[in-house]
């Protein structure tokens, strides 16, 4: 068994390859990773480099919410370890082998596919503005999260561009580019032939043919699709999977191709009335800024002011693809000052934002009724607060990493009132539980439970109390 961090206790294993194990490890608040660890004992230079190159590169992307974010790494008795963060939803090739199994020609609705195609194709895209070519991009290198959204994953093959590097083989043989099976030097564009063979597996689900396409497109022909889907899936389809690299497209070229489908599609688009409305509503302060509407940036479309250099920069609305939209204020391209966040499922947050997080006081109204109003930090609720759920419970107090974590007072919507210290959710330490027929409990509490101390009935009577299981 391979020795715990003192400070992550391990719950499972989840994986392992030639790379090592992987292991879902819980830290001191109970909030879940991924530990990576990779095996360096007996490795060479080479092998060595391999896996520091791989920890240098998450390690330089870490603002995009589309790829795995990395939380820290750790050299001991020549193990690396590598802490990531835990991604609920399984892979995309578990997502295509269980909508398989629902039955013949049951394919994924195209609206889903081209989603998938821009989340995937825009964090590749941010790797190869950083110089990286993933060199594996395959549908088990791209994790969902709960909410059904990529993850780029997996960088253990990746590489620095130096717009031609050498003509070492790396990748998965069904995915892999025909210039690195033959041995040809390459470059990014590797990465757009890998997306080209995912779209296709998405579109068929069925493990690509990896030589019969390449068969196919020698001779001139088309790779085919089922008739469910429209041109633009196959024109995604026909810029990727080119033999030649010069005839191929870069991954940008792809991700504004399906991002400009997708907006053409929802009709979202920011009238004169819209910002006008709210560049009154939020003080607009430079009245000689450039003002550009209808902008298309990253994931969706932009109305407002914006710098020289064309960055957001003071008061504008941001329409993405999922029809969430951001009205409010901008720094440097991120959403910093007053603002509201509404989110296509019905959340609204309005308040204060620093480097594109929630920062400072506001009120969050989330999609299921319940209501937050207090503090923020780095995107968490953290500090003091008031938590309304839907069903009248509210909890008043303090809050630490998202969590209720200090002082805080719990009323029930039955008239039950709890007060005492929390910690990661739960009640931990001294406190009072005062019930709604007059029974008083007094003393201390351990993971939500009882522990010890003194119970008062209405009648005058008391009683010590003690849990042993607890």
């Amino acid at each position: 068994m391979e020795e715990e961090e003192t400070d992550y206790k391990r719950i499972r294993e989840i994986g392992q390859g030639g790379f090592g194990k992987c292991f879902l490890v819980e830290d001191k608040n109970q909030d879940e990773y991924v530990e990576k660890i990779i095996n360096l004992e007996n490795s060479t230079k080479e092998e060595v480099a391999k896996a520091l190159r791989e920890v240098n590169i998450l390690q330089s992307i870490d603002d995009c919410y589309y790829i795995t974010k990395f939380i820290e790494s750790r050299f001991k008795n020549k193990k690396l370890k590598i802490f990531l963060e835990y991604v609920i939803g399984g892979d995309l090739q578990k997502k295509i082998y269980e909508q398989k199994k629902i039955g013949e020609k049951n394919y994924f609705e195209e609206n889903q596919i081209i989603l998938w195609m821009i989340q995937i194709c825009y964090a590749v895209s941010i790797l190869h503005e950083n110089n990286i070519i993933h060199r594996d991009i395959k549908p088990s290198n791209l994790l969902l999260t709960n909410d059904n959204k990529i993850k780029v994953t997996d960088f253990g093959l990746s590489t620095t561009d130096n717009q031609y590097v050498s003509k070492t083989i790396a990748g998965t043989f069904a995915y892999t580019a025909p210039e690195v099976l033959d041995g040809e030097k390459y470059d990014k564009k590797v990465d757009s032939w890998s997306i080209g063979i995912t779209l296709l597996e998405l579109c068929t689900l069925e493990t690509p043919k990896q030589m019969k396409i390449i068969r196919t497109l020698s001779k001139g022909g088309e790779i085919s699709i089922p008739n469910c889907y429209s041109d633009i899936l196959k024109k995604v389809l026909k810029m990727s999977l080119q033999l030649e690299p010069k005839d191929r497209s870069t991954v940008k070229e792809i991700f504004e191709l399906v991002r400009n489908y997708r907006l053409s599609k929802l009709n979202i688009n920011i009238s004169d009335k819209e910002l006008e409305n709210i560049l009154k509503k939020f003080s607009r302060k430079n009245k000689n800024s450039i003002i550009k509407k209808n902008m298309k940036i990253k994931l969706g479309i932009y109305s407002g002011e914006v710098d020289q250099e064309g960055k957001r920069n003071g008061i504008g609305i941001y329409k993405n693809i999922y029809k969430d939209v951001y009205e409010g204020e901008w720094k440097n391209d991120k959403s910093e000052g007053k603002g509201i966040n509404k989110w296509e499922n019905g959340a609204v947050y309005e308040g204060e934002f620093k480097n594109g997080k929630y920062e400072g006081k506001a009120i969050y109204k989330y999609s299921n009724g319940d209501e937050y109003e207090g503090e923020f930090k780095n995107g968490k609720r953290e500090g003091k607060g008031i938590y309304k759920y839907s069903d009248g419970d509210v909890y008043e107090g303090e809050f630490k990493n998202g969590k209720s974590e200090g002082k805080g007072i719990y009323k029930y919507s039955n008239g039950d009132v709890y007060e005492c210290e929390f910690k990661n959710d739960k009640s931990e330490g001294k406190g009072i539980y005062k019930y709604s027929n007059g029974e008083v409990f007094e003393g201390e509490f351990k993971n939500d439970k009882r522990k010890k101390g003194i119970i008062k009935y209405p009648d005058g009577k008391t009683e010590n109390y003690f849990n042993q299981n607890v």
